[in-house]
């Protein structure tokens, strides 16, 4: 026992402590390597060092468990659900024939109807929700369409005015020169 709680706590409280002041030096180190400061070498040395020491600590560590979901949640598996062994100590998901066993889980014919009522109300409600969420961002592209052709109008403005004065620029030097020929 004693032994089994010095592993548990060597491994997840003293070898991580170990492993980040290890990264802390690697760190400190190549910034004093990368800055040309005294000291880099044998800061980012030893934090290598360390860091090795860990890595090799690590490789006898013992492995975490390794967990059978595929009893619990037989839709992991890519075989039907019937082809393989079930553990006995996992309750059961209860088929799709609501009387049989109604009296397994603790439900009566009242309390099915009410829950199944309760997510036909709740699939409405999504359905709502997603046409809702349409709508929201049919109006957000059409606003975002109107700001544009907004920009347009104000640019297409500023090229009219622009052109006017033009034209009244160029009808006054005609203006002249038809002045000057009549004379």
């Amino acid at each position: 026992m004693a032994s089994s709680n010095f592993q548990k706590t060597f491994t997840q409280v003293i070898l991580p402590k170990v492993y980040n002041f290890g990264a802390t030096i690697v760190l400190i180190g190549a910034m004093f390597k990368l800055l040309n400061w005294p000291g880099g070498a044998l800061m980012l040395g030893t934090g290598l060092s360390t860091e090795a020491a860990i890595f090799f600590l690590s490789a006898f560590e013992k492995p975490a468990p390794e967990y059978h979901w595929e009893n619990i949640h037989p839709e992991l598996l890519n075989e039907p659900v019937s082809a393989h062994v079930v553990n006995k100590n996992v309750p059961q998901k209860p088929n799709n024939n609501n009387g049989a066993n109604l009296n397994a889980i603790g439900l009566s014919q009242e309390q099915v109807a009410q829950l199944s009522s309760g997510i036909q109300k709740l699939i409405l409600t999504t359905e709502q929700i997603n046409k809702i969420s349409n709508s929201v961002n049919a109006s957000a592209e059409f606003s975002q369409n109107l700001v544009s052709v907004n920009e347009d109008v104000m640019k297409m403005k500023k090229e009219l005015s622009s052109l006017t004065s033009k034209i009244a620029s160029l009808s006054s030097v005609y203006d002249n020169m038809l002045a000057s020929l009549k004379k």
